[in-house]
């Protein structure tokens, strides 16, 4: 962990490593000690970014940019604070406070849109956070949702639940979801990033945290979604991944993507961006961009391809 390429990282990318060293300690026991102690020297590391001179209060996204407070580094905070409560040896109630207090000023940040959704965060002038940058992205509305799970188990305040399950029902109903089947905004393009390329998995995964022992010992709330129509949307959603996959089985990016003789040519996926998220072609492609229907072929084919990153993600639901 002395490693200057993880401990100079972005308090987002600490915050990562935090939740996956508390996750190796419950899969290894054996190994907890070394796994926790990894744990805590990230949660300290990256605590130091709750900031309270700007926006009072708020994660900032890294030490080294101008000031950006955006919801994967918040939502990681609140994730990453009840789980060190709740599964390391050394947690206690500075922990929960912090995961309290972080969603708290979540909540009340308006980073949400007028469909619900966490936008990807805030840029600030005079210490306000008052330039909302509203791009979409589908992690932004799960990682939140293994927190809120935490903080009913650290609580029993059943609000958290309710905030969880109204956050999983207005991404269901919104627009980056298409036929039942999420989508990144970067999919019709084919232009996601190496990131990006994970998103909806990560996703998928918060949801599975959420609904963990859905059949024993989660609240009726819970029971009722978990057990039913979120059931049946995680099923559609795995089975559009499964379709992904080319002839060596590996998945791609747009789960929604045509294939085969469903697909002439690739023009046709303009006129799906342009149906779909109701903006002009032009408008979408980033600069520099080729014309998106230059050819035929696998639509999953286009920008990075398929990659460990696309599969990843396809793992990520067939887990949940």
């Amino acid at each position: 962990q002395n490693a200057p390429g993880l401990r100079t990282q972005a308090y987002d990318d600490q915050l990562w490593v935090v939740l996956q060293w508390l996750s190796a300690a419950q899969a290894l026991p054996s190994h907890a000690g070394k796994f926790h102690s990894r744990a805590l020297e990230f949660y300290e590391l990256a605590s130091a970014g709750w900031d309270t001179t700007l926006c009072a209060g708020g994660m900032l996204w890294s030490p080294y940019l101008l000031p950006y407070k955006n919801a994967v580094t918040n939502e990681l905070f609140i994730a990453a604070s009840v789980g060190m409560y709740l599964h390391h040896p050394n947690g206690n109630e500075t922990h929960l406070r912090a995961a309290v207090n972080g969603y708290r000023w979540l909540t009340g940040s308006g980073m949400r849109n007028d469909a619900g959704l966490y936008c990807d965060g805030f840029h600030m002038t005079e210490r306000r956070c008052n330039r909302l940058n509203r791009m979409l992205y589908t992690y932004n509305q799960g990682i939140l949702l293994s927190g809120l799970r935490g903080l009913w188990e650290a609580t029993r305040d059943e609000g958290y639940l309710v905030d969880a399950v109204q956050l999983v029902d207005d991404m269901r109903s919104g627009s980056m979801v298409w036929d039942g089947v999420m989508e990144e905004r970067c999919d019709p393009g084919g232009y996601c990033n190496q990131n990006g390329q994970m998103f909806k998995g990560i996703y998928f995964l918060h949801l599975m945290e959420l609904c963990k022992g859905w059949e024993k010992s989660a609240p009726e709330v819970l029971r009722e979604k978990c057990g039913g129509e979120w059931r049946e949307w995680v099923k559609r959603n795995m089975e559009a991944a499964l379709r992904s996959r080319n002839n060596d089985g590996i998945a791609g990016m747009w789960w929604n993507a045509l294939t085969g003789d469903e697909l002439k040519t690739m023009e046709m996926d303009e006129n799906m961006v342009v149906e779909r998220l109701g903006v002009e072609v032009e408008a979408m492609r980033p600069p520099g961009e080729q014309k998106w229907g230059w050819g035929k072929g696998d639509l999953n084919d286009r920008g990075r391809g398929r990659t460990v990153e696309t599969h990843a993600s396809f793992i990520g639901v067939i887990l949940a």
